[in-house]
Order: C-alpha cells, then sequence, then structure tokens
C-alpha cells in the first residue's frame, strides 16, 4: 500500500497512460488536418488542368496533375526537365505569334523575377488544340526560404468559359 516504489510505478504509469492518450488524440488530429489539407488542395487543383512543382534547389520538377488536352509532356517521365516541358507546350501548342514572348515568360528566370518578393505571378497565352484557339492562364507560386525562391508550383488554368462569356 504505501510503499513508496508502489506509489512511483502507479505515477509512472499514469504518466504513461495519460501521454498514450493525447498521442492518440494528436494522431487524431493530425489526420483530419491531414485529409483537410488534400481536400483543400484537391478543391484548388480542381481549377488547374496542369500543375508542376519545380524545385529550384535540386534542379528538378514534378508533374503534380497532368490535364490529357494541352497537357505539358507527351510522357510521364520524371526525369525531363521543366525547361523540356514548357518548351514542348511552348512549341507544341502556343499559337505561333505568342511564342517567342512565351518562352521567356514561362521560363523559371522569369518566374524567379516576378515572385522574388514572394507574389504569385500569372501570365496568359492562347493555344491551339485540334484547330480551336483555347485561353490559358499561368500561375507561379513561389516558396520562400531566407529571402529567396527555393521552388514553385506552376499551375496552367483554362480560361475558355470566361472568354465565351465575354464573347457574348
Amino acid at each position: 500500500g504505501n510503499n513508496p516504489d508502489d506509489t512511483a510505478y502507479r505515477s509512472i504509469e499514469f504518466v504513461a497512460r495519460t501521454f498514450s492518450l493525447i498521442m492518440a488524440r494528436y494522431r487524431e488530429r493530425v489526420e483530419l488536418q491531414d485529409n483537410q489539407v488534400k481536400t483543400i488542395l484537391s478543391a484548388l487543383a480542381s481549377d488547374y488542368g496542369n500543375i508542376t512543382y519545380v524545385d529550384l534547389v535540386k534542379g528538378t520538377d514534378r508533374i503534380i496533375k497532368a490535364n490529357t488536352t494541352g497537357v505539358l509532356t507527351n510522357d510521364d517521365e520524371q526525369n525531363v526537365s521543366y525547361a523540356e516541358r514548357y518548351t514542348h507546350y511552348v512549341n507544341d501548342f502556343v499559337i505561333p505569334e505568342e511564342r517567342e514572348e512565351m518562352r521567356y515568360a514561362l521560363s523559371i528566370p522569369a518566374g524567379i523575377e516576378h515572385t522574388k518578393d514572394g507574389q504569385t505571378y500569372q501570365v496568359g497565352c492562347r493555344i491551339m488544340i485540334d484547330g480551336k484557339i483555347h485561353y490559358r492562364q499561368i500561375k507561379f507560386v513561389p516558396q520562400m526560404k531566407d529571402g529567396k525562391v527555393v521552388s514553385m508550383v506552376i499551375g496552367y488554368h483554362s480560361t475558355d468559359s470566361e472568354h465565351t462569356y465575354q464573347e457574348q
């Protein structure tokens, strides 16, 4: 009963039980937040046909989401650089009179220049798919570290419906 070792053991047991309850609640909360984050991301991503993540430190890029129409690249190769992907996009889809401008506007140097203060950068262009002109808004969202752009998420958004509405 009054053995100090018993009391110490019970209090250690109590602390361990309390700790495991706290951890279980924390895990539930983290999972919920993780699910919420996934829901929010997929809702935001639904507006973008193509999304690319470019890691400027490692010099890598990854397609997060690819649309089958006006896709950034015809393959899913992860080792294709962003420069190759957007060059393909410009050459194969952007209408000829906007290609020269878009070669620079969609480049990483342009992205860094326009996002260096942490702001997003958007550029619009017209692309040709199956003989029809489509409108795209390309958005560069920077991730900053120590005052420098270290990575970007680049989203390609169709603005066809907005242009149809304006024309009507």
